[in-house]
């Protein structure tokens, strides 16, 4: 089955570049075949090197597909419509794909405690290190090249920024990943990070119409599992603890000074996040005033979500 599947989605992508929506379906499909299958772990048939490798491409080709025009929408668009083409599903499945799989084999120490514990076998010990070698820096770098798209003010589905988002947080522990990291971590965020943690004009929308509704989705612990917020402050939070000394206070600067430039408030869950990850390891950094001043206080003021300063942007070089 696997073989006659992994042909079907390459005769695909070699015949369409993503604007045929039921072609785009069968690569979803595809794409959850495999997830289905190394939801707990790689059967021995994917432990061949060579297949092993023929698939890994196939999600690459998918991730790395070009956006067509019927795809494409601005930042201010309909998530949900969005999120619904087959197009970014098929991208959003893939990138859960290679999410799951950086966690279980990205690191070949962990796979070894496991295979003394008895619990791995010794092919899987070398899934690993040809994971980590091979595919942890290639994946990354891609990732880090959809996420630019954001920066440009194409629209991203929520579900495919927590997938990349959570990638990148386990690339912090690694030494090969994070040395392709490390120089994008400061755009990173301040042009992507930041903007998303901030309130925006659908929060105000919806602060508006029903400020019980807001409050309700902000301090929802359900959606800490599909909201993109939640999973930038958590990469925020493990750059801040994983990656100390310059790097962390640079990242902590860098929100702060985002926050006093733009006179943009955090929303009230970054905010609370913010506190909770930040202040036990950055008060000598930055202060325990200073995270509570300016635009962090107006995210969190009583009458209203947003700063009662005048909001501007500005362009991150």
């Amino acid at each position: 089955t696997f073989p006659a599947l992994a042909t079907i989605i390459e005769k695909v992508l070699a015949f369409d570049q993503g604007g045929n929506d039921t072609l785009n379906e069968i690569v979803r499909l595809g794409c959850k075949c495999l997830w289905c299958v190394i939801h707990q772990d790689v059967p021995p048939y994917l432990q061949d090197v060579g297949v092993f490798t023929r698939w890994m491409s196939l999600t690459y080709s998918v991730i790395a597909r070009p956006v067509p025009s019927t795809a494409l929408a601005p930042l201010d668009a309909d998530k949900g419509s969005v999120a619904a083409m087959p197009f970014w599903a098929a991208k959003r499945v893939a990138a859960k794909v290679m999410n799951r799989l950086f966690q279980s084999y990205g690191n070949p120490k962990t796979v070894e405690m496991h295979l003394i514990a008895g619990q791995n076998q010794e092919n899987e010990v070398a899934l690993a290190r040809l994971f980590h070698d091979t595919f942890a820096v290639k994946f990354l770098e891609l990732f880090l090249q959809v996420l630019s798209a954001r920066t440009q003010g194409m629209l991203l589905p929520d579900r495919l920024l927590v997938e990349m988002f959570n990638f990148v947080t386990t690339a912090l522990s690694l030494a090969n990943t994070w040395a392709v990291l490390k120089p994008a971590v400061m755009p990173l965020v301040t042009q992507v990070l930041y903007p998303m943690l901030c309130h925006d004009a659908q929060d105000q929308e919806l602060w508006s119409e029903d400020p019980q509704e807001f409050i309700r989705r902000s301090y929802d612990v359900m959606e800490d599992y599909s909201s993109p917020r939640v999973s930038a402050l958590s990469l925020v939070s493990q750059a801040r603890r994983m990656r100390q000394g310059r790097t962390g206070q640079c990242t902590c600067s860098a929100l702060l000074g985002c926050t006093l430039l733009t006179a943009r408030p955090l929303r009230a869950t970054s905010a609370r996040w913010w506190r909770r990850c930040w202040c036990s390891g950055s008060r000598r950094i930055c202060g325990r005033s200073s995270l509570t001043s300016g635009g962090v206080r107006a995210g969190l003021s009583a009458s209203s979500p947003t700063s009662s300063h005048k909001t501007t942007r500005s362009t991150w070089t």
